[in-house]
């Protein structure tokens, strides 16, 4: 069901292949991985992210082996970083959303699956970092536990915080923590098909920044 954006009061936004045109490898090998991983349906929650498929499930119960899945993902995420070297730009549209969201008093969180001081870095560049309350990554806080932290920030309950906020994606991991959590999720197919999305979780798709505004 559709809502309006400007309803909420909170809006948790993922920055790589949403608000950054980047991690351009890691997204073309995404969909991929997501056919191969979800033929059932079923999903796990992942340590940072990336998608777990079905078969890796009873890994989660292996003593260590969440902490040895976080240390892998980063190790991918630091050669995906080194690969892609240069700065990438905003998507089209992300600027002018974001301030008009920032204007209207809805409080901004990132939750990243990079390194947030990274992601820090680059916002900064783009001259949007202040419009964000907490920008969060996955090197510090396993992204499972980005929506506890940023409600624990604001002395509210994961239901409390859910009820108010959005979390607006390009990925199914975001999606499904969404759902978790009871957060609206908005998917936007920067990298993946509204199927996809939907089958994640999303219960609502856009193809651009702009269409949130309509």
């Amino acid at each position: 069901m559709k809502k309006s954006i400007f309803n909420f009061e909170i809006g948790v936004i993922d920055a790589e292949g949403t608000i950054l045109d980047n991690q351009k490898i890691y997204r073309c090998l995404l969909p991929i991985m997501f056919s191969i991983g979800f033929k059932g349906g079923n999903f796990c929650i992942p340590t940072a992210s990336m998608v777990i498929p079905d078969w890796a499930r009873c890994l989660q119960k292996v003593p260590g082996a969440n902490k040895a899945a976080l240390r892998i993902e980063q190790n991918i995420l630091n050669t995906l970083n080194a690969l892609e070297g240069k700065h990438p730009k905003t998507f089209k549209g992300a600027r002018q959303v974001l301030y008009r969201l920032h204007r209207a008093g809805i409080k901004l969180y990132v939750s990243t699956g990079n390194h947030g001081l990274r992601i820090t870095n680059q916002l900064q560049k783009e001259g949007l970092v202040n419009l964000f309350s907490l920008i969060v990554g996955s090197d510090k806080i396993s992204k499972k536990n980005h929506v506890p932290f940023f409600a624990d920030s604001l002395g509210l309950s994961v239901p409390d915080f859910a009820q108010k906020a959005f979390l607006f994606s390009d990925g199914p991991v975001d999606m499904i923590l969404a759902n978790t959590y009871g957060l609206h999720g908005i998917g936007i197919t920067n990298t993946l098909s509204s199927k996809s999305l939907i089958k994640a979780g999303a219960k609502e798709v856009v193809s651009s920044w702009k269409e949130l505004l309509s």
